[in-house]
């Protein structure tokens, strides 16, 4: 009976000891969860962060810093399987690429993007995405003039538009917009004037003025392209003036630059001066392509030693701008080589 007793005690110890420690192993299993829960989401708000760093420096034309940080973000999104926010990082790696005048590099990275988006469920987010993609694919082979690929895509990015938000009418006709100046670009104007025509009919075009003196300002250049001009200058100045009363100084450089352009064509010589110099003056702040188009026009209108004085400051200009994109790209490769080299050091000392 005693032997009973200590067998039963004993038996109990054991039970008592067991369901002690599966409760630690449950303790312990359940605190590596945690670990491993947060050091995700600890990941995803740094590539959140990298990401939005990006966007700033994008939208502020500071391109290799924006390359960087989207860089860091996809690498970590990447790493998490996350492959909508990767497709998302890589078009805006992309358009900087593109930004920069590194063509072939935009292209790769935007097929990229156009890879992993097309594998994924089609959702809202995803087609919109795909749009923007098709969109920077467009607007660089126009920037390369292969002018049929740079229609097919804009053609793409309206079509995917039209699906997934079919009201936003401003959207469709940004994508609009685009494909008229690659039409415009390869001397098709009369398309090109089809769209325009189509974008500034829509009843919400007064409703963002920035963009209704984009168009209206293409729409007059290919009016002028094309040898119709009773309207001009009224349609420059029309939109010349909506630029005025938004402050919307960097728009305003292609008018201006347009105005000049058709009043040396007219002789009138004063006002082909008057503007030039405006739009010169304006794209000083930017010192980029602008400044360039504006130094050359220059050099076209006024006579003898000035126009020698700008077209000498464009060859300058022009020799200065070759070895920043050069270095730019140059650049862009050395931070992928040394991202991909620190993420192999952590991988080794893992």
């Amino acid at each position: 009976m005693k032997f009973l007793v200590f067998y039963i005690f004993i038996l109990s110890f054991c039970i008592s000891s067991l369901a002690q420690e599966k409760t630690s192993f449950h303790i312990i299993d359940s605190l590596k969860k945690n670990v491993l829960v947060n050091k995700l989401e600890d990941s995803l708000l740094v590539a959140n962060t990298h990401y939005d760093i990006g966007q700033l420096y994008r939208f502020n034309f500071l391109g290799d810093s924006a390359y960087y940080h989207y860089l860091k973000a996809e690498k970590i999104f990447k790493n998490l399987n996350n492959d909508f926010k990767s497709a998302l990082t890589l078009y805006g790696i992309a358009v900087v690429q593109k930004n920069e005048k590194d063509f072939t590099g935009s292209e790769v990275t935007s097929i990229e993007a156009l890879t992993l988006l097309s594998q994924l469920k089609q959702t809202k987010d995803v087609k919109r995405c795909k749009s923007y993609v098709y969109n920077n694919l467009g607007l660089l082979f126009g920037e390369l003039g292969q002018f049929d690929e740079s229609i097919s895509y804009h053609k793409s990015a309206i079509k995917i538009k039209e699906e997934y938000d079919p009201e936003n009418s401003y959207n469709i006709n940004v994508s609009k917009n685009n494909l008229a100046l690659s039409y415009k670009k390869s001397g098709d104007y009369e398309l090109a004037l089809k769209y325009y025509n189509d974008i500034l009919s829509s009843q919400k075009i007064n409703t963002r003025p920035d963009f209704y003196a984009l168009v209206l300002d293409n729409y007059a250049h290919t009016l002028y392209l094309s040898k119709e001009r009773k309207q001009l200058p009224g349609l420059y100045l029309k939109a010349l003036k909506i630029c005025d009363s938004i402050n919307a100084s960097y728009n305003s450089i292609i008018i201006n630059q347009h105005l000049a352009e058709y009043y040396n064509d007219n002789k009138i010589m004063d006002s082909a001066k008057y503007y030039a110099y405006r739009a010169k003056e304006i794209s000083e702040e930017y010192h980029n392509d602008d400044l360039l188009k504006s130094l050359l026009l220059l050099s076209k209108i006024e006579t003898d030693s000035i126009a020698v004085k700008y077209y000498d400051e464009y060859i300058k200009l022009n020799d200065s701008l070759v070895k920043i994109e050069r270095n730019v790209r140059n650049k862009f490769a050395r931070i992928r080589f040394e991202t991909q080299e620190v993420e192999q050091r952590n991988k080794e000392i893992s």
